[in-house]
């Protein structure tokens, strides 16, 4: 019984976790010197050389891996 407790006890805590981790935002500069915030990692795919990522408002964006001057945590 006391560990039913101690677990259900642990469960918001690792849920805050898990939705915390997947809401990580990334500062995206193009060589143009214009950024773009992106929400959770950018996908680097060599095979077509683009770079993949959903912006600020939740849309797909896909740009050539050339034009990316960096990713950085936000």
């Amino acid at each position: 019984m006391k560990r039913c407790v101690w677990l259900l006890r642990l469960l918001p805590l690792v849920l805050v976790l898990v939705l915390a981790g997947g809401c990580a935002r990334y500062k995206v500069t193009f060589t143009n010197q214009t950024t773009s915030t992106a929400r959770g990692r950018p996908k680097h795919d060599q095979k077509t050389g683009t770079i993949t990522f959903k912006d600020a408002k939740g849309n797909k964006q896909t740009v050539p891996a050339f034009s990316v001057e960096s990713i950085e945590p936000y």
